[in-house]
């Protein structure tokens, strides 16, 4: 099976700052479970996502610096193999059971934090981060805090009173990686980045 890659460039998700005449430690954590796309039967799509984890300005050491959210698992002790003897099947009395009806599941909205709360960056469309279509453009929807300033690659939209925003990105025949980021002035910033493949109809 062939993955395919598509583009040449790599982004790292966080930022980080460099001190005159100090050294700055950086780790790069390449998230291989969020690096591949399945696509049916066209293969896989190898998208690269990596994260930085950032030491002190200054700070001594060979180690490297800790990933946040990535704990490191304890060893599982191997089994004892141990003899289980199985019990003689015995026959029993055929009892008919009468069918029972299953109910059907109801779905659970999922809750979007308020955008005059804490700081936060959800995308509406694509839901699952990921869509393929075979129009060249597609409209990016998202919501964050009121007072975030969002960009969607290269583009600015406006940020609405309730923190929604929309961007509509021109696309490229093929997978298009498209990076979502909101910041605010009080440093906080998150980023997202989606996949859209552009696939002409026939």
């Amino acid at each position: 099976m062939i993955a395919e890659v598509p583009s040449d460039t790599i982004k790292l998700v966080g930022t980080f700052e460099l001190a005159a005449d100090e050294k700055t430690f950086i780790s790069l954590d390449f998230e291989v479970d969020k690096s591949l796309v399945a696509r049916g039967p066209k293969g896989f799509l190898f998208k690269p996502v990596i994260k930085l984890a950032v030491g002190d300005p200054g700070e001594e050491g060979s180690a490297a610096v800790a990933l946040t959210g990535k704990p490191v698992p304890e060893p599982t002790p191997k089994p004892v193999p141990t003899k289980v003897t199985s019990p003689k099947p015995t026959q029993a009395a055929a009892t008919a059971v009468p069918p029972t009806a299953t109910p059907e599941p109801t779905a659970t909205p999922t809750a979007v934090p308020d955008a005059t709360g804490a700081f936060f960056l959800h995308i509406a469309e694509p839901s699952d981060g990921e869509a393929i279509v075979t129009t060249d453009t597609f409209e990016v929807v998202g919501r964050t805090a009121v007072d975030a300033l969002v960009s969607v690659n290269d583009e600015f939209p406006d940020v609405a009173i309730d923190g929604t925003f929309t961007s509509t990105v021109t696309l490229d025949e093929g997978p298009n990686v498209i990076e979502v980021v909101a910041s605010t002035s009080a440093g906080e910033e998150s980023s997202i980045v989606i996949l859209i493949i552009y696939e002409p109809a026939a």
